[in-house]
């Protein structure tokens, strides 16, 4: 029987975090202009990104593509929308305009890349790809350029900035099962978090406090 745990963990991890706590610390959904919500919706027939109302009233379309388009998250300045499109052969991690325009391809790779999380002050963007020898994490200039990679070891995905900068989370299987990691915004101090002998442990997009990660167990 599968069940799912919500885990509130209270660690120091030697000035990388001060307190760690349940996943991603990022997706900086606060940062969006009040009230405005940007989701993926497949009411025109397929997945796009749209914004709307706190209150649920659509205020925009953003894409229009017959590809799916999902998993939009808001920049820190509340300007621009990261999302994961399939509209390429593999997957991409794009970028638009609140407003709909100034659409951009960021990643331009023919592997898969995906689960963008913006950094704080919205000059660079972490995204999980498996461009070279299985997935690892990877960052980036905001607009595309910088690309560097900075896992390495096993299948890392789900990328989460932390709200103050300090840090990145990642989801890791690289000792045998799914774990929650966090390294320094270069790659370095990368550290198990979870130890979990069972089940899966994933980053989940939310925006807890300001140095708290949320995750998900499944057993």
């Amino acid at each position: 029987m599968k069940a799912l745990v919500s885990i509130l963990v209270s660690i120091v991890l030697g000035g990388l975090l001060t307190s760690v706590g349940s996943a991603t610390p990022t997706h900086p959904r606060a940062s969006a202009p009040a009230g405005t919500i940007a989701f993926a919706g497949g009411r025109d027939g397929n997945p796009e990104i749209y914004l709307m109302t706190d209150t649920g009233r659509i205020l925009r379309r953003l894409t229009r593509d017959p590809k799916y388009d999902a998993d939009p998250t808001w920049s820190p300045d509340g300007r621009r929308i990261a999302f994961y499109s399939q509209r390429t052969s593999s997957g991409e991690v794009f970028v638009v305009n609140a407003d709909g325009t100034g659409l951009k391809n960021l990643t331009r790779n023919p592997a898969h890349d995906g689960g963008a999380s913006w950094s704080p002050d919205g000059q660079s963007i972490v995204f999980d790809s498996d461009r070279a020898s299985g997935a690892g994490i990877y960052v980036m200039r905001a607009n595309g350029t910088g690309v560097r990679r900075l896992t390495t070891g096993g299948t890392d995905s789900d990328p989460a900035w932390s709200q103050d900068g300090s840090a990145i989370a990642f989801t890791s299987n690289r000792d045998g099962n799914d774990e929650i990691y966090v390294m320094k915004p270069d790659g370095s101090g990368q550290t198990n978090i979870t130890n979990a002998n069972f089940g899966r442990v994933s980053t989940q997009a939310n925006t807890p406090r300001v140095g708290q990660l949320t995750f998900k167990v499944e057993f």
